[in-house]
């Protein structure tokens, strides 16, 4: 059918059918009333639910655990679980910026338990040589964002990138034995941003690549 308007449009489409127009409200929720977690549980990796209708409904905004990005959804009031949040830019802050596999600062690509005292046992994406998922034991403030509250969350997030890093390091691979090939030079040349005198294995090492897929036989200056 056609509509008048984008927003008929969206109202028709986006706007759950049991719910009576003049009940929707771009309401915002507390943090005390979106939180309510299970200590060692992770909103992130909740499943979307939608509540009960109690006062009326609201447009928030949940994660995905299926494609990693947080999309809204309409909550009922009452119910549901941690999963939601008032914004994207909250949705963001806590399952997408808080964690991180390999580092982007000093000291991230380690555990660290940080400078308190009321330890419990987090998880960390250990990247070296098999890169795994360690447990170790955080302190509960400061820290790094390598931090996870499970193995299977950690793994989650992490083992995928593992496997890009791997075919990462396969195509750079590929790439500098052809273009040595090419050029005719030794198969030690370094790669870009790497020391002259720095075999290419260990070049490539210290960019966090993996060992596995290098060759054995790549010789240094």
């Amino acid at each position: 059918s056609a509509f008048l308007t984008l927003f008929d449009c969206f109202n028709r489409v986006s706007t759950p059918a049991a719910v009576p127009q003049d009940e929707m409200e771009a309401t915002t929720i507390s943090p005390s009333e979106v939180r309510g977690v299970v200590d060692g549980e992770d909103p992130c990796f909740l499943a979307k639910d939608s509540g009960v209708k109690c006062t009326s409904y609201s447009l928030l905004w949940y994660y995905r655990v299926d494609t990693g990005s947080c999309d809204r959804f309409w909550y009922g009031g009452c119910g549901g679980n941690a999963n939601r949040f008032n914004s994207e830019q909250d949705c963001i802050r806590v399952c997408i910026d808080q964690r991180t596999c390999i580092p982007t600062t000093s000291g991230e690509g380690n555990d660290d338990a940080g400078s308190c005292y009321s330890f419990v046992l987090k998880w960390f994406f250990n990247k070296t040589q098999p890169a795994r998922c360690t447990p170790f034991w955080y302190g509960g403030c400061e820290g790094n964002r390598n931090r996870f509250e499970t193995r299977e969350l950690c793994e989650s997030i992490c083992l995928p990138l593992a496997g890009q890093m791997l075919l990462q390091a396969h195509v750079t691979w590929k790439l500098w034995l052809l273009i040595c090939n090419e050029l005719n030079l030794p198969p030690h040349t370094p790669a870009p941003g790497c020391s002259q005198t720095v075999c290419i294995v260990f070049c490539l090492l210290s960019l966090g690549l993996p060992s596995d897929l290098l060759l054995a036989h790549l010789l240094p200056m």
